[in-house]
């Protein structure tokens, strides 16, 4: 589990590191490279969330917790790319506080979990449970940088742990407009490392086609093939 947890952090090392300069200095972008960012690298965990549902008890119980449910509910969901709602407000939160972004985690009765952020002096909901296929959709996310008054989790699933009091709402048009700003600046650098992967094969083959004739020349005794 150890392991597990070095491995996560360093995850989250990275991460924090490749925040991109168009980011630094401004905290509204920095947190939506973030968010966008886990979006892309997290699937909801469903097996994890039917095994909750069962209520099991005793050894099934116990195992069920630590091979799946404990590792999609900490920032250990990284390594394997499933969480449950807990796993992403813990690694939202994670990384927000390496990058000084205070954040909390609100929960509920009902077992859900969502952030709270505090961007520019003031306070909003996200829940990246509920936003990751929007975001990866391309549509708008219903719980991005919300205030209490229009967040969903506030009217039907109420929080019983401490939140703080967020009383704006990013504009759909600022959403979009810095979702997709994210979106762009990722698809670009995997399409550099992608181009990048691509020119290391190329230089590579040389050398492999002379190997390749180096071992079927010593087959033939040195004669041409």
């Amino acid at each position: 589990m150890y392991r597990d947890y070095q491995r996560a952090t360093q995850i989250i090392n990275e991460i924090v590191e490749s925040v991109p300069d168009y980011c630094k200095g401004d905290e509204l972008k920095t947190f939506t490279y973030i968010y966008v960012t886990i979006a892309q690298r997290l699937r909801y965990n469903d097996y994890a969330a039917e095994l909750i549902g069962r209520k099991l008890v005793g050894y099934e119980r116990e195992r069920a917790e630590d091979s799946v449910i404990q590792p999609a509910s900490t920032i250990e969901c990284l390594i394997w790319g499933r969480a449950l709602c807990t796993g992403y407000a813990e690694v939202l939160k994670a990384i927000l506080e390496r990058l000084k972004i205070p954040t909390i985690i609100v929960r509920t009765k009902g077992d859900h979990a969502w952030n709270q952020v505090k961007i520019n002096g003031k306070w909003y909901n996200c829940d990246l449970t509920n936003d990751a296929d929007f975001i990866l959709d391309g549509l708008k996310c219903p719980h991005f940088l919300t205030s209490n008054e229009d967040d969903y989790n506030f009217h039907v699933r109420y929080p019983t742990s401490y939140f703080e009091n967020c009383n704006e709402t990013i504009s759909e048009e600022l959403q979009e407009q810095l979702i997709k700003e994210a979106d762009d600046f990722i698809k670009l650098e995997k399409r550099k490392k992608q181009i990048k992967l691509e020119e290391e094969a190329i230089e590579e083959k040389p050398g492999f086609i002379k190997r390749l004739f180096s071992h079927f020349k010593s087959k033939e005794g040195g004669k041409r093939i």
